[in-house]
């Protein structure tokens, strides 16, 4: 799943997961749908921005850890202090993909959090 209040970014993002192979991806704007679709759907991968207008990406990422088992998390986000990157690891994120990001970066970090399985 692809969370991101950028329309622009989450449709860049699909398009790059389904190239890497990647199928099923869901994608949304609105933070709070993030937390029931990842609740009430089996999801693999949460690919989250942490800046987003309303709930944030540490928000979203503190209610849909306390709710699912097994899901895997990656932050994109513009700010490169070190700061953001370790409260985003310590928050439960695998990985953080610092804006802007290459396509390889981005297979690498995914395909690190959930191997080489495709759904």
């Amino acid at each position: 799943m692809v969370v991101d209040d950028d329309r622009a970014n989450v449709e860049l993002l699909r398009r790059m997961l389904e190239r890497a192979g990647y199928g099923g991806v869901v994608t949304t704007n609105d933070p709070g749908e993030a937390i029931e679709l990842c609740v009430s759907e089996p999801t693999a991968l949460l690919l989250l921005d942490l800046h987003m207008p309303g709930a944030d990406g540490f928000e979203v990422m503190a209610a849909v850890l306390e709710r699912t088992e097994d899901l895997r998390v990656v932050v994109f986000t513009g700010d490169a202090s070190p700061e953001v990157a370790e409260r985003a690891r310590e928050a439960g994120a695998g990985s953080v993909l610092i804006k802007p990001f290459e396509y390889d970066e981005l297979v690498r970090q995914v395909a690190a959090q959930i191997g080489s399985h495709r759904r």
